[in-house]
């Protein structure tokens, strides 16, 4: 026994050693990864000597010769700091996921293979201007260039026991399209709920709840659209004859404590959507005078480590010798992928974006010739579909070939039909590859608003509201995209363009413009910024009317000086104006009678009482309120859109701004339009005693939880890859966005010419490495709001790069 015992103590140290040196061995691999981020190294590519200086946060500034040199530098760095995530999205746009992950993402690959953007990135590349395609190749140039620099391939590689895959120059359009697909992919959904419920319900109830104006329209002209009275009692017999599922009112589906928010039911569910702010005054407004003061904040998912933006300066040093100014000096934001400056501030205009939210594609309707369902009928008399055959490559198992239908709208979107089981093909901006550049470029040389304006006319881009303010103090605002122009239809529902009576007549040229209003404001939040026809020919992909647009205008208009601490606060603001109406509504249905009746109601009460119209983590009354508002938006619709749901299954109620419609009908003034035996008020004290009291604050239930990708793999890694779960402020309708998974991806707020005392910060951090100093440096500021300078700081390493050509 003492000699078995002797063996297993010996047989435990020996497993012990090997895993600690199995661990040290991984850890010295990992290390491997890190990036050079000082000395010299002599490179294939570059033109001319680049230098790269990287401050304390690891925000790198790029001094090159000229701007062929700065984009292959970019590419350099974004690879040794980002690569394994400009992989991943290349791949989600092409999709071929799968090749790396195995059959696990499968099914996302075919949803998006179906766009073929590989095959549209090639064709776009042969046919765009010379210098994007010249610029295009030296950004891959740098980036494999990175790639091959590092001693041991990413670590991410290591752990996959896969090789890293060199970069292409197409691939950078995959990139720009992975965005098309985040910001504008899911249109088709939004159409043919439209169109079901316009089958389903009496034009008054249908233009009721999708077309009703809101209190929270805030658009720049002032307009706003009617509040539409509730129907009459004949358009809800429905809700009693011939739909008995709808006798009594769906239970709400969720934990009282999770308060279902978030995790709707399958049945019905209502979309969370994140948004992006941006904002500007003009210089009249600046405290300190002269230039225009622009703010971004730009929401996006804050579920990975590193985060979708990457801090950089670039200055193009042509003309120094000379004793002229750089001939460029920009920082801001860039795109893993991409070798633009997204957002960001060139000395003398400063810029920023958030998803425009107008209707950018269309369901299209195919109808096929009789007896031959292999032609479709068009304006041109019956076409043939042209056949695909898309092999998605699988890791660990066979290649899948999918069989994609092609149009000359666009492709066949599979299983998706409208109410009469047409099929749908999309049209969609994002396909033409004809219209693909990069002129955007250009906003980094540009000198004042109207400029900015004209350089990005026509340029192409996930169609965006940009904000753009100049040294000299103007302020505009116009889109950055194409957009459709529509002949013969709104874009609403899904539409047959075979006769050609409705059709897409190109893309629009006259872009609407506004410059220097005379209020001296600008502001945009996903909302409509134009009201009456112009607002109407823009459409609507999924407009927010959650009162963000209302709030950052209630606030700009507060004070008639600015500087960029004022401006942070706003960013930072978390009222949530439309839960007010929400809070007041439960407020009232918890009278004394309905505490008498139910004495625990009393509880619930007590915390309404706490109600300020903040979404601070320490807030029970939020967390009720934010609860109260979804769960009647889910009981009301699940009966009301009974009907509409027995056409399109996938029926979805964030296909239009829900709220006014469902307090309308709340208010209790109209007993036809519910069927619960206690009228309106009963029904809603049903739903607020299934809520029940919240036990835990609302920071509780909204906590950042950001990890590397690898860390939700394997769980055991969550915490050595994540930053800590931490409870925050903020909501999906406030100016402060910030709720769970998706928030404000970056904070910028600058004043061109003073850069300096401009603000920028960003969740996570650099580098995608977790070994690295800078994987989450500067997380901690962007957490607590606290302003981190728009600028690099003084350099801290400093890496010199050769012509491999050049080296004596």
């Amino acid at each position: 026994m003492r000699r078995l015992l002797r063996w297993s103590v010996v047989i435990a140290a020996v497993v012990t050693g090997l895993g600690i040196c199995a661990l040290a061995f991984a850890w010295l691999l990992a290390r491997g990864s890190l990036p050079a981020i000082e000395g010299e190294l002599a490179v294939s590519g570059l033109r001319a000597p680049v230098s790269i200086e990287r401050d304390a946060l690891g925000i790198p500034t790029i001094r090159g010769r000229d701007r062929v040199d700065l984009a292959w530098a970019t590419g350099f760095v974004h690879a040794q700091d980002r690569f394994f995530q400009m992989d991943l999205r290349r791949r989600a746009a092409a999709g071929e996921l799968s090749a790396l992950f195995g059959r696990t993402l499968l099914s996302e690959d075919r949803r998006v293979r179906v766009h073929r953007f590989r095959a549209r990135a090639e064709v776009a590349l042969r046919t765009m201007p010379a210098r994007d395609r010249e610029l295009l190749g030296a950004y891959a140039s740098g980036v494999n260039a990175g790639l091959e620099s590092l001693r041991v391939r990413p670590f991410e590689y290591l752990a996959l026991r896969s090789e890293p895959r060199p970069w292409a120059p197409e691939d950078s359009l995959l990139a720009a399209w992975s965005m098309f697909l985040e910001l504008q992919g899911g249109n088709v959904r939004l159409e043919l709920t439209r169109d079901a419920m316009h089958r389903a319900l009496s034009p008054e109830l249908y233009s009721f709840f999708t077309d009703n104006g809101s209190a929270w329209e805030a658009t720049l002209d002032d307009s706003r659209r009617p509040v539409l009275p509730v129907p009459g009692p004949e358009h809800f017999a429905f809700l009693r004859d011939g739909w008995p599922n709808t006798a009594l009112r769906e239970p709400v589906t969720f934990d009282p404590w999770e308060t279902a928010m978030h995790r709707p039911s399958a049945e019905w569910p209502i979309d969370v959507a994140p948004g992006s702010n941006n904002w500007a005054v003009g210089g009249a407004f600046n405290a300190r005078g002269g230039g225009a003061i622009v703010a971004n904040d730009m929401h996006l998912s804050l579920r990975d480590l590193p985060p979708v933006w990457y801090r950089f300066r670039l200055i193009q040093t042509d003309g120094e010798a000379d004793g002229r100014e750089a001939a460029l000096d920009v920082s801001g934001l860039s795109f893993p992928g991409v070798h633009l400056v997204a957002t960001g501030s060139n000395g003398r205009v400063a810029w920023g974006f958030t998803n425009s939210s107008i209707d950018l594609s269309d369901a299209v309707v195919v109808e096929t010739v009789p007896g031959d369902q292999g032609s479709y009928l068009t304006p041109d008399g019956p076409r043939t579909f042209v056949v695909h055959e898309e092999t998605i490559v699988v890791r660990g198992g066979a290649s899948e070939v999918l069989r994609v239908e092609d149009t000359v709208w666009g492709p066949v979107l599979p299983g998706a039909t409208d109410g009469d089981g047409r099929r749908i093909a999309l049209a969609w901006v994002a396909h033409d590859a004809s219209i693909v550049d990069l002129r955007a470029i250009d906003l980094e040389h540009a000198g004042d608003v109207r400029e900015a304006i004209e350089v990005v006319r026509g340029a192409w881009f996930p169609t965006q509201n940009l904000v753009v303010g100049d040294a000299a103090g103007s302020i505009a605002w116009t889109l950055l995209g194409p957009v459709p122009k529509r002949v013969g239809f709104g874009g609403e529902r899904p539409v047959s363009m075979a006769d050609g009576a409705s059709r897409w007549d190109g893309l629009r040229s006259d872009i609407p413009v506004v410059i220097d209003p005379p209020h001296g404001r600008l502001w945009t939040a996903n909302a409509r910024v134009l009201g009456g026809e112009e607002g109407a020919a823009l459409g609507d992909g999924g407009l927010f009317s959650d009162g963000r647009a209302y709030r950052i205008r209630e606030r700009l208009f507060e004070r008639e000086t600015f500087d960029e601490l004022a401006h942070l606060a706003i960013q930072l603001d978390d009222r949530t104006v439309l839960l007010d109406r929400w809070a007041n509504l439960a407020a009232e249905t918890l009278d004394e009678a309905a505490v008498t009746e139910k004495p625990g109601r009393a509880e619930i009460r007590e915390v309404l009482a706490t109600w300020s119209g903040a979404a601070t983590a320490d807030s029970r009354a939020h967390l009720f309120v934010h609860g109260f508002r979804r769960a009647v938006a889910q009981s009301v619709y699940s009966r009301m859109l009974a009907p509409a749901k027995a056409v399109y299954p996938q029926i979805r109620y964030g296909a239009f701004a829900y709220d006014e419609p469902l307090l309308l009908l709340a208010s209790g003034a109209h007993a036809w339009t519910t069927v619960h035996p206690g009228g309106w008020r009963g029904e809603l004290l049903e739903i607020i005693d299934e809520i029940g009291v919240p036990a835990r604050p609302w920071g509780d239930y909204n906590r950042v939880d950001m990890t590397h990708p690898l860390g939700r793999v394997v769980g055991a890694l969550g915490p050595l890859l994540g930053v800590e779960r931490t409870p925050v402020s903020g909501d999906s309708s406030a100016i402060n966005a910030r709720l769970r998974q998706h928030g404000p991806s970056g904070r910028m707020v600058v004043s061109p010419g003073a850069e300096r005392a401009g603000i920028l910060h960003l969740p996570g951090g650099q580098s995608g490495h977790p070994l690295s100093p800078f994987y989450r440096a500067g997380h901690e500021a962007w957490l607590r709001g606290q302003p981190t300078a728009f600028l690099p700081g003084e350099p801290k390493h400093r890496l010199s790069l050769a012509p491999a050509d050049n080296r004596r």
